[in-house]
């Protein structure tokens, strides 16, 4: 690749890209081979908590995203790219999730779940994830002893449930696990966050199959299903298509056919160059030397301003509609309506009269307590930390992009409706 030459990346290619590394490193073993995994799975000297909870799974995916933060290559503004450093970039992103694949497997017994496309109601606390971790501990304790059973582990369902209602389940343990690890990428990743979650949801997110066209029977409409029909060869009815018009010519001019050097019999000949012509009350064609001269009775209704049949449009329109275009002209010595609404329109300020909504004012004083809490930590550095509002995961993962482009580290504390972001001063342990 040449110096001079450039990359052009778009948004399907890079994730593309990226789950091509993923695949090119995950070997038939299930095993995934790169120098910059997570350095408890890389030595593979990473020891389950007996009694595994939430909390420690919780805690596994922070210190996985990171170590990524760290192990990802930190573009500055305008650098320009090539194929090395692409190809840095989305190894990076695919050892990531590999890295939080293993983490699932390893406390869950099952791998990353897929990404409902209709999420359910789920709870913040995730009860389903505890009770599922807590099935894996019993079931690992009871291969450990002389007991163990030869039965598989089965995750789903988790009690005797229907077919549905195990669906729900493994739906609901999905948005609690998906919260937890989206969280995490939000807190550490920062300006990288995005582009993670885009190839989670491009990998993971659940698709539906689409129903094939049964061609047999009447073909549906719409844009849906325009790409699947041929566009027509013909032209439309009036037009010049490649098969000729009535006369005889082609598409593009010229004579197609037998008898394409006649000329047709309806077609008048036209006047010569320079010469104005008009057709009388026969149709035939008459030069400007015949066309008759005014009289002077026409003359003289012409001059006193008297409509004749040669008149303007104008003079013939009736009261009502000149009256509704002098509205829209502009009166002696001032502008029309119309234009005076524009130019209030035009000189009113930005903004006037918007009234924001609940969201964005509640997430402006968010970001605003952001931007207090940092000013508090610089301004007294032996504080340590600095809890903010209970808020929601969208206004928290706002907050926490915003602490850690301003140099902060973050994490979500608390439980529910109780849960919100912390920042601490960079290096402070956690």
């Amino acid at each position: 690749m040449s110096s001079n030459s450039q990359l052009h990346l778009t948004n399907d290619s890079f994730l593309y890209a990226c789950q091509s590394e993923f695949a090119a490193r995950t070997k038939k073993d299930g095993t995934f081979k790169s120098h910059i995994r997570f350095e408890a799975f890389l030595l593979g000297d990473y020891k389950r908590p007996g009694q595994a909870t939430m909390r420690d799974f919780s805690e596994l995916v922070n210190a996985i995203t990171a170590h990524h933060a760290q192990a990802t290559p930190q573009f500055r503004r305008n650098e320009s790219l090539n194929l090395d450093t692409v190809s840095y970039f989305t190894c990076a992103i695919a050892t990531l999730f590999a890295d939080l694949e293993e983490a699932c497997k390893v406390v869950f017994g099952l791998g990353l779940p897929i990404i409902p496309s209709e999420p359910p109601e789920y709870s913040a606390e995730a009860p389903l994830s505890n009770a599922l971790i807590q099935k894996r501990n019993q079931y690992l304790s009871n291969t450990r002893t002389a007991e163990a059973t030869a039965t598989a582990y089965e995750a789903f369902p988790l009690k005797e449930v229907t077919v549905a209602e195990e669906a729900l389940q493994s739906s609901i343990w999905s948005c609690e696990v998906w919260d937890t690890i989206a969280d995490a990428i939000h807190s550490k990743l920062g300006q990288y966050a995005d582009t993670a979650m885009g190839f989670a949801y491009w990998k993971y997110q659940e698709t539906h199959a689409k129903a094939e066209i049964d061609w047999r029977v009447r073909p549906p409409v719409g844009e849906a299903y325009a790409k699947a029909f041929k566009p027509m060869q013909r032209s439309a009815r009036g037009e010049r298509g490649d098969r000729g018009d009535r006369h005889g010519r082609d598409g593009r001019g010229g004579a197609k056919g037998p008898g394409a050097d006649r000329r047709p019999a309806h077609d008048k000949p036209r006047a010569e160059r320079g010469e104005r012509t008009e057709r009388g009350d026969r149709g035939e064609v008459r030069s400007s030397e015949h066309r008759p001269q005014h009289t002077e009775a026409q003359a003289d209704h012409r001059s006193r301003g008297v409509a004749t049949r040669e008149a303007p449009r104008g003079a013939l329109e009736s009261g009502e509609r000149q009256h509704r275009r002098r509205e829209n002209f502009a009166p002696e010595g001032g502008d029309s309506p119309r234009r005076e609404h524009r130019r209030e329109r035009a000189e009113r300020p930005s903004g006037q009269g918007s009234v924001p909504t609940s969201s964005e004012a509640q997430l402006q004083d968010a970001l605003q307590e952001v931007q207090s809490a940092i000013a508090a930590l610089k301004q007294n550095p032996g504080r340590g930390e600095v809890a903010l509002k209970p808020n929601n995961s969208f206004i928290r993962r706002q907050q926490h992009s915003l602490a850690v482009e301003l140099g902060f580290d973050t994490e979500s504390r608390g439980e529910g409706r109780e849960r919100g972001v912390v920042i601490r001063s960079p290096g402070l342990p956690g």
